[in-house]
């Protein structure tokens, strides 16, 4: 069988697969894993029953594909009622592949300003996140006062927890290490966007400690359809409990 492109072919495995992958998808996988040496994603990989959380980590670019693939799943599921289905069945990953694969080797550079991270061991992504530099996502309709903190404000973006990794502490896992690399790389304030209809993960960001600070923006979900996003914003500092477990 011949693989043009490994990244969407393990992505339509997953979208085909749901939470119980059929014999046939998990040899696919597997046989994806063998050629050409990517990590794999939930449903995939399991979390130990019981057992401690998987090891938060920088990513590398064998993880490229399982990025894309747990973005899927994340963004499909938490967002469903939120965003059109037609949009959420789209088996394109948002953001591409190739988006991805630019961040994580730019983040390996010596002096970068931003870092890829994910939750799981080496051949394996549940969660993930990119941090940096804050960067213009969407289309801003409404910023609030900027401050003193401002020329030190970095941002969380792209964050997912794989479906079947949810209520683990995996997020607030990653969420932690994210804080700790972001004092790291000298930014001392913090902000990021969610969905102003995902009070769920607004209830999550405002029990790891971060506020809405006024700025709403719009961003394009795909397919013509576009949503409204509000932000949050964290103090930083030095002492923080680290999960960061560095390259």
């Amino acid at each position: 069988m011949v693989i043009a492109d490994p990244g969407q072919e393990l992505v339509r495995i997953v979208a085909r697969s749901g939470d119980d992958p059929s014999p046939a998808d998990a040899a696919a996988a597997l046989l994806l894993r063998r050629r050409f040496g990517v990590s794999l994603p939930p449903p995939f990989v399991r979390l130990a029953e019981g057992g401690a959380p998987p090891p938060v980590r920088a990513a590398e670019p064998i993880d490229v594909p399982a990025l894309g693939a747990v973005r899927w799943r994340s963004t499909s599921r938490g967002y469903r009622g939120m965003v059109p289905d037609e949009v959420l069945a789209s088996e394109t990953p948002s953001p591409p592949l190739g988006w991805w694969r630019d961040q994580v080797t730019g983040a390996a550079r010596p002096g970068a300003g931003h870092a890829v991270m994910v939750a799981g061991g080496r051949g394996s992504v549940v969660a993930l996140c990119w941090l940096g530099p804050t960067q213009p996502w969407g289309h801003e309709v409404r910023r609030p006062t900027e401050t003193s903190d401002d020329v030190d404000l970095g941002e969380v973006a792209r964050f997912g927890v794989d479906p079947l990794a949810w209520g683990h502490g995996i997020g607030r896992a990653l969420l932690a290490a994210a804080e700790a690399r972001l004092v790291a790389l000298g930014f001392g304030h913090a902000v990021l966007w969610v969905m102003e209809a995902n009070v769920a993960a607004q209830a999550f960001w405002e029990a790891c400690g971060w506020r809405p600070d006024g700025g709403r923006q719009t961003v394009h979900a795909g397919r013509g359809v576009q949503v409204c996003e509000v932000r949050y914003r964290r103090a930083l500092g030095p002492g923080r409990s680290s999960f960061w477990s560095g390259r």
